[in-house]
């Protein structure tokens, strides 16, 4: 398996950092292109980079939790069901275009990659 070779933090920062790049590339393409192939050529890899970066991160997260393990994860699964649920609306109020998508995309991996590419090498 993959994580018996390399450890999890250090896939969650590969994905992360793919993800990053990606959504960057994304925005450039849209901007420059004014097409959605750019955007759905990124998207691909942040699709792809999500099955990396969900498992390992939540393994990462519940790893301290041995003893609370049901409601930490339930926690997280709220946590996750209130953005997931109140973002796109808020993000549809500025319109919907593939800029406007890619920006959006940007700026949520943004905000967790500083998370993600601190942690320790495991």
């Amino acid at each position: 398996s993959l994580v018996g070779r390399i450890s999890e933090a250090r896939i969650l920062q590969g994905a992360v950092l793919a993800s990053l790049l990606a959504c960057t590339s994304m925005v450039i393409g849209v901007v420059l292109a004014d097409s959605l192939w750019p955007m759905l050529a990124g998207l691909l890899v942040v699709v792809t980079a999500t099955g990396f970066i969900m498992p390992n991160a939540t393994s990462l997260a519940l790893a301290g939790q041995r003893d609370r393990a049901g409601s930490a994860s339930s926690l997280m699964g709220l946590v996750q069901m209130v953005v997931c649920s109140s973002v796109p609306p808020l993000v549809a109020l500025a319109g919907v275009t593939p800029l406007i998508f890619s920006v959006a995309l940007l700026s949520g991996i943004a905000l967790a990659a500083p998370a993600a590419l601190m942690l320790r090498r495991a």
